[in-house]
């Protein structure tokens, strides 16, 4: 089925043809998918494939033609793929993935039309009942318009027998080459499997086609039983995997196995993510009816891991390991102490590595979905028979399998570099001990099937994949040279020659002819263009030279700009209004620094800067300045107002301009009625009695007498009590004479008040409370007195001069603030969704039972894990970590899901499973730069410092994309270098070899932030103290702050630093403007990275990751306090 969003498209037509030679089967797919819709639709095809099968072809209709794929690098395949999806033309890719799992892309199935797709694969057949089967999966629930199969045995001399999937009039024939079966018919359901049971011919075949030889025999050994062993663990797999087991079978051998034994003590260990239960059992007569139970009984959840499973195991002791090797949280050992035999019944599982792990311990892999329990025991009890290599006196042979491989009933054999008639002698035993011979010789006629070259192949990459990473250039050669898809290379198919030649991709048959004209004309064209003058590159071609010019890469071009150290100067001069009248306190700070002056009470300034710096001049309620210092000497500046501002009123928490009443502190407010109509001149003296909690005492009776103005109590023993008053906007100072403490009665000798006329006033507001400081600062601690005149101005000589703009930006700034402060983050919000809101109704007792009764619905929406674990992991962290790990074993190959996955990880300080799942990503996203930066940091968490370096110092210096074609992201190698530059200053070791190639920058605050999907666009925001914003078209702020380059595709990261902070609060916003591919069930997940104090010894980290909704909004993420 072709997956579409939740639903599937059916197949409408099918041809399968299997070929079979000797002990291997070729199975062809011919299938034509129908899109009943009227809108062009895209799907993805995934299918696992069994033991010893693996795909051979992959072709797709493209334009009405079929158009075979051809083997490509696994990286390269996926650079060419994505940089094509980006111009909306859509290819297609087969990769193979974990557990013998492929996934295709396939684009477009077009409207109430056909989608032809064509698949093959290959497959070692196995010996079961004495006879090799041939098995085609059929169960069809609708008729389809044609179906036909046709079946090939070449060489086979018993009849073979058809078991299962028998059609009316149909039967197996026999033909010149072997045996044949044809069958074929319209509007038919195939409803059953189609199965055929080849019986084993005596002796042996022998296939030669050029220098490379094919040889098959079955075996008719004397078994040699091994010694019984009471000394048995089991381990049984109870990750989410698992839960597709085929139980009954699974049980049906333990009863066997242990039937043989009796009586012993067998200890059982269930593990998932981690080591879930350890129980012991006394089996007396071989009755395992307790066990049974208990291991039935098992809930599956969770991804998998070996780690420190097996150190507890004795040499002497058997292992039965039942799991399917899936290495969603770490790596298997490479051997276990004991006989091991890893048993599993699922098809998709990771078959190499159970086999691998088994035979270096010896014991054997039982796949229960290749033997039948008979067979499963008698792999168990008798020792492995062998093949131990051959004699030729051909010592140009290279021959698969290689020696001391695994034997059962028959043997396979390949060799490259054969002569005619020669001898090869294959020799077999137990251990290093020869105890059987079989002579083969190669023939002189030729083969007429052209598989034998490709086994031979296949079973070279077979042995090579033993140990992948290591051989994976002559893993990439092989695949390349026999177009198999392996490990290291996948199957692509692109649309124009162009593409082909774009990406150095050759392409198929049909395509050949005109990518060698291209690439013949691309040459020409480059040689044109050698000749010309480079700077200009300025030529005539012909048509064809410009359309080979357009798969040619542009070179970057330099743009370099002369920033001269210059010598240190002095300026000097005078800051005013427009009127002339001197500015005093304006900020002047060179640019990029935290280094500055202030103008004094006339207006002038003095500072030493460098030539080329740029100076800013900043004051509130004007607009700031820029100019760039050419020379010592005088620079005097006119400063303008900025725009009007209406007033407003101003609120603590949430809002501008919210009503009176609903305001979230005290607030009393009198009009110019309730003040007018008094005897008091001071303006003070007369709110007595008017506004609740306000204390208002005179020191004296004596006229003009200080008078103590005090809000809801003292805060202060020997400080000033007295609120901070604002007249039209103007701070002033209520007292002229010093104040004694709280010892001396808070008392004021006279108060500037006096100076104002009560029936001038319009308005007077009193702010009380914790809301006055948030909104005023420090200096509105003891509450704020508002007093508005009649005439916006008074008769007050307050030596200084302040406009009604400066007032009004002074205001929009405490609003700003308090906006600010009553924002919440993305964590403090209540995210809900209709699976969370049943958990919460839930109680803790129940809560796991209940999570495991909705899960399954959910499956498909990996978010559901991370919410879910947010939501359990204050409540049982053991169980919560386990629901998170599920989000690895649902999908070990979606790069996106396992970012999110180790940002968690991360989260929660388990650097040792982030550096695991980040290796995962690395492998499967080697051509993204950010992928070897994300494990570098992880590592430098587990003191792998040595490993961290080479990573981050390739990302870096560039040699990660110099010479590919990948991508290449402005602002990540600066971003790298200061990580560098840190890990330098953490390892001394470090620090002595490359202290010379960066500089440890030390920073009080930096922020980075990462994403888990590709080609996504995010924007990181920063808001200091001053209000000033830093983000992409604001780089730099006045106190020094710093914002990388705008990433608009990858996984960012984007970074803030700030050398110096100052006191106050930062803002951490970010905007996300979405993705061409998110989907509701995986979402972008974004990873918040906070230090302060970056490259000292006191620098803290904190990670926090947030799951992303709602597109082109500014949203809060976190607030830092710097007190």
């Amino acid at each position: 089925m072709i997956k579409v969003g939740e639903k599937e498209l059916g197949i409408k037509k099918l041809d399968v043809n299997v070929e079979v030679v000797g002990a291997v089967s070729t199975t062809t797919y011919d299938m034509y998918f129908y899109n009943p819709t009227t809108s062009i639709l895209e799907g993805e095809l995934v299918f696992p494939l069994g033991e010893n099968q693996s795909v051979s072809r992959f072709a797709l209709d493209v334009n009405g033609n079929l158009r075979e794929a051809v083997v490509v690098e696994k990286e390269q395949g996926r650079i060419a793929f994505e940089a094509v999806v980006r111009r909306r033309v859509d290819p297609a890719l087969l990769e193979k993935g974990t557990g013998n799992t492929y996934r295709a892309r396939i684009y477009p199935i077009p409207a109430n039309g056909y989608k032809r797709v064509v698949l093959a694969y290959q497959e070692t057949l196995q010996v079961t009942e004495g006879a090799h089967q041939v098995k085609v999966p059929l169960d069809f629930e609708t008729p389809l318009e044609r179906f036909s199969m046709s079946i090939n045995l070449v060489g086979q001399q018993k009849k073979p027998i058809i078991i299962s999937g028998r059609s009316k009039g149909s039967d197996i024939v026999q033909s010149k080459v072997g045996y044949t079966y044809n069958y074929q018919k319209q509007h038919v359901t195939p409803k059953n499997d189609f199965a055929v049971k080849i019986p084993i011919d005596t002796g042996y075949k022998v296939l030669r086609n050029d220098d490379y030889l094919y040889a098959y025999t079955s075996l008719d050994t004397t078994k040699v039983e091994r010694e019984k062993n009471t000394n048995v663990t089991l381990f049984w797999d109870i990750s989410y995997s698992m839960k597709d087991r085929d139980l009954d079978k699974e049980l049906a051998y333990i009863d066997s196995y242990l039937g043989k034994l009796k009586n012993l003590k067998l200890e059982v260990i269930t593990f998932s993510n981690v080591l879930v239960s350890k129980r012991k059992f006394k089996i007396r007569d071989a009755n395992t009816v307790t066990l049974k139970n208990y291991l039935s009984a098992q809930v599956y959840d969770g991804a998998t891991s070996y780690k420190n499973l097996f150190k507890d195991i004795k040499e002497s002791g058997d292992v039965l390991l039942f799991t399917d090797g899936m290495l969603t949280l770490s790596e298997f050992p490479k051997t276990i102490n004991g006989n091991v035999f890893v048993v599993n019944s699922i098809q998709k599982a990771n078959h190499a590595k159970n086999k691998q792990l088994s035979e270096n311990s010896a014991g054997n892999y039982i796949n229960l979905q290749n033997n039948s329990i008979s067979e499963a025991i008698e792999k168990t009890f008798f020792i492995p028979f062998k093949y131990l290599g051959h004699s030729s006196l051909n010592k140009n042979l290279e021959v698969y399998p290689a020696e001391n491989t695994t034997v059962f009933n028959d043997f396979s054999f390949t060799a490259k570099g054969v002569k005619q008639n020669e001898e090869i002698i294959l020799n077999f035993g137990y251990g290093s001990k020869i105890t059987e011979q079989v002579s083969l010789k190669v023939p002189q006629i030729q083969s007429e099937t052209g598989m034998i070259a490709s086994l031979w192949a296949i079973k070279k990459v077979a042995q090579l994949e033993k140990d992948s990473d290591t051989n994976r250039n002559d893993i990439v050669k092989v695949g390349m040279d026999y177009n198999l898809i392996t490990d290291h290379t996948s199957l692509i198919v692109l649309e124009t020659a162009q593409d082909y030649l774009r990406y150095n991709i050759t392409p198929p048959e049909e395509l050949l002819e005109e990518y060698k004209r291209l690439q013949n004309r691309l040459k020409l064209s480059k040689n044109k263009v050698a000749g010309t003058n480079a700077n200009r590159r300025v030529f005539e071609t012909t048509n064809d030279e410009q359309e080979a010019t357009k798969i040619e890469s542009v070179e970057n071009e330099q743009h370099i700009i002369a920033a001269p150290t210059g010598s240190q100067v002095t300026v000097t001069g005078t800051v005013t209004d427009k009127s002339g009248l001197p500015l005093p306190g304006v900020n002047i700070i060179i640019r990029g620094t935290t280094i500055g002056t202030q103008s004094d009470f006339d207006g002038n300034y003095r500072i030493n800067v460098s030539t080329g710096q740029d100076l800013v001049y900043s004051y509130v309620g004007f607009d700031s300045l820029e100019t760039t210092v050419q020379g010592g000497g005088t620079i005097n500046i006119a400063m303008e107002e900025g725009d009007t501002l209406n007033e407003v009123v101003v609120t603590g928490y949430g809002g501008i301009s919210k009503e009176r009443k609903s305001l979230g502190y005290a607030v009393t407010t009198l009009e110019s009625e309730e003040l007018s109509n008094t005897p008091e001149s001071d303006v003070v003296r007369s709110l007595n009695g008017k506004i609740a909690g306000v204390q208002i005492t005179g020191n004296s009776g004596a006229t003009g007498s200080g008078t103590n103005f005090i809000i809801r109590g003292k805060s202060s023993i020997n400080g000033n009590n007295q609120p901070l008053f604002i007249v039209d906007g103007v701070p002033f100072d209520n007292g002229t004479n010093a104040q004694t403490g709280f010892a001396g009665g808070n008392t004021v000798t006279s108060n500037r008040s006096l100076d104002i006329d009560p029936n001038n006033i319009k308005e007077v507001k009193v702010l009380k409370g914790l809301s006055a400081s948030v909104l005023f600062g420090t200096q509105g601690r003891n509450g704020v007195v508002i007093i508005t005149t009649k005439n916006t101005g008074s008769s007050i000589n307050y030596g200084n001069r302040y406009s009604a703009r400066r007032v009004a930006e002074f205001i929009a700034q405490q609003q700003e603030r308090t906006k600010l402060a009553g924002e919440r983050t993305w964590n403090e919000k209540e995210w809900t969704t209709t699976y969370l809101t049943k958990l919460k109704e839930v109680t803790s007792k129940d809560l796991y039972n209940f999570y495991l009764s909705q899960r399954d619905s959910f499956i498909g929406q990996p978010a559901y894990f991370v919410d879910v674990y947010d939501f359990m992991k204050g409540k049982n962290r053991i169980l919560a970590n386990r629901i998170l790990s599920n989000i690895a074993e649902i999908d070990i190959d979606n790069y996106e899901l396992l970012k999110a996955l180790a940002y968690k990880y991360e989260e929660q300080g388990d650097f040792v499973n982030a550096v695991f799942i980040y290796r995962q990503v690395l492998k499967l996203r080697s051509e993204d730069t950010q992928s070897y930066r994300d494990l570098a940091l992880a590592l430098i968490e587990i003191e792998e410092f040595d490993e961290a370096y080479s990573l981050l110092d390739n990302v870096a210096n560039g040699n990660l994309t110099e010479g590919t074609q990948r991508r290449v992201f402005e602002g990540i190698n600066e971003i790298a270098a200061n990580e560098v530059g840190n890990l330098l200053s953490i390892s001394n070791e470090l620090n002595k070899k490359h202290s010379s190639d960066y500089q440890s920058k030390k920073m009080d605050f930096r922020v980075v932030i990462d994403w888990n999907h590709n080609d996504t666009d995010i924007d990181l925001h920063i808001i200091d103290p001053n209000l000033e914003k830093c983000f992409y078209s604001h780089p730099n702020t006045i106190i020094g702050g710093k914002i990388s380059e705008d990433m608009t595709q990858g996984f960012g990261p984007e970074e803030f630093t700030l050398p110096k902070m100052i006191s106050g609060s930062y803002y951490i916003k970010v905007k996300y403007f979405g993705d061409r591919y998110q989907k509701i069930e995986n979402p972008t997940f974004l990873k918040i990275t906070i230090f302060k104090n970056y490259g000292s010894e006191n620098e803290s980290k904190e990670v926090k990751v947030v799951r992303l909704q709602g597109k082109n909004e500014l949203q809060l993420i976190d607030r830092v306090a710097n007190l």
